[in-house]
């Protein structure tokens, strides 16, 4: 099982990055979970709680925290 996370402020970038990964699994029968998250706290708060996370898509500009602040402090 791979665990691979999204994190993006852009719902439509989100939708789309997570409809191609999922395809992708499906098409090399890939037993995968996705998660998405629109802010570098929620993220955070997630790893915090010691979630596995195998791959990261995450965007260098979210509102309030940066993926690099947010990457830092994971």
């Amino acid at each position: 099982m791979y665990y691979i996370g999204i994190c993006d402020d852009g719902e439509n970038t989100c939708f789309e990055l997570e409809r191609m990964i999922l395809s992708y699994a499906e098409q090399k029968s890939m037993d995968l979970k996705t998660a998405v998250w629109y802010t570098g706290e929620s993220l955070c708060n997630y790893l915090k709680e010691g979630n596995p996370l195998d791959v990261l898509f995450l965007d260098i500009e979210l509102w309030k925290m940066t993926g690099i602040e947010a990457g830092k402090s994971s």
